[in-house]
């Protein structure tokens, strides 16, 4: 543990930083702040090699725990309240973006980059990248430049829905559009309440029934990627996706207090700003260079084909 207690305390101080500053700085998450500011650091100074372990353990262990505590902030009530038709949208639109993540990118040898941002566009963005990572084996770096897209992505289509299609769409079809594509519980709320308020109450909810389907998407997208494996070894959780479940159940099936809810929530979105620190504490420039161009072209490619998939099947609204 006292090799470890250097890296994780670098990571968690810039995760509090983050946390701290991000609520000043426009469009702009404690998440996505983490992973520039290390990513800064590690290009502005020579870190000791002692740090190495620690920010290795924080890159992925704090990953892991961050993905059992937000479960406390998903219900099986945010599933039902959407409705069977939506939900049923919101899975098609799913399984759709993810079978065509995987036959575009199965024999690219950026297909770990390519698997996290399109699991991450259909699904929830950082928190569906977090979850799939440690299952592929992901580098740092295809991590931290997948958060970086989807979070990009995020932002362009908080701006641009509610710039395009404001005076255009009715409302539940407005709001399926924001809630069944865009990243962020802020980039969401960004766009849904720039519309009107009624938007923005269902947009929030039709996210929250997309995060809720999260397990049963990884169970989906890896048996794609795993076709080689066994049902069995197909049909394996990893720990922190059971601990997602079951945190999920407990607040389904209990009545928790909403101040230790929001205690719960608010340690996982820590413990993800910290393990972003250090999964930034692993990219160089060049490298982001390097890889960045054609992850984002496809992160673009990717959200777009998600934006036509929704609209089409939300005429049957």
């Amino acid at each position: 543990m006292k090799q470890l207690l250097p890296g994780i305390i670098i990571s968690v101080l810039l995760g509090v930083i983050a946390m701290a500053v991000a609520p000043y700085i426009p469009m702009v998450n404690s998440i996505v702040l983490a992973l520039f500011i290390g990513i800064l650091i590690t290009n502005s100074f020579t870190l000791s090699e002692r740090l190495d372990r620690g920010i290795h353990f924080s890159g992925k262990t704090l990953l892991e725990w961050a993905i059992i505590f937000l479960g406390f902030g998903i219900s099986f009530s945010d599933i039902t309240s959407v409705g069977l038709f939506r939900v049923g949208i919101l899975a098609a639109t799913i399984i759709a973006i993810l079978l065509l993540t995987f036959f575009i990118t199965k024999k690219d040898s950026r297909s770990k980059t390519r698997f996290l941002i399109g699991f991450g566009t259909a699904i929830c963005g950082s928190s569906a990248i977090a979850a799939l990572a440690p299952k592929i084996g992901a580098a740092k770096s295809e991590t931290g430049i997948s958060i970086a897209v989807i979070n990009l992505m995020g932002l362009i289509g908080m701006l641009g829905i509610p710039l395009v299609f404001s005076q255009t769409m009715a409302d539940d079809i407005a709001a399926l559009l924001i809630g069944g594509s865009l990243h962020g519980v802020a980039n969401v709320a960004g766009a849904g309440y720039a519309m009107n308020e009624a938007i923005g109450d269902l947009s929030l909810t039709i996210k929250l029934a997309r995060v809720a389907l999260l397990a049963p998407s990884l169970i989906f997208f890896n048996m794609l990627i795993n076709n080689s494996a066994s049902t069995k070894e197909n049909l394996k959780l990893p720990y922190y996706i059971i601990g997602f479940i079951g945190a999920s159940t407990i607040v389904s099936v209990f009545e928790l207090p909403m101040a230790l809810i929001e205690t719960f929530r608010g340690t996982g979105k820590f413990l993800l700003s910290a393990s972003m620190a250090a999964i930034g504490l692993n990219i160089q420039f060049n490298q982001l260079l390097k890889e960045g161009k054609s992850a984002m072209k496809f992160g673009a490619f990717i959200f777009g084909a998600q934006l036509v998939i929704i609209g089409i099947l939300s005429l049957l609204l």
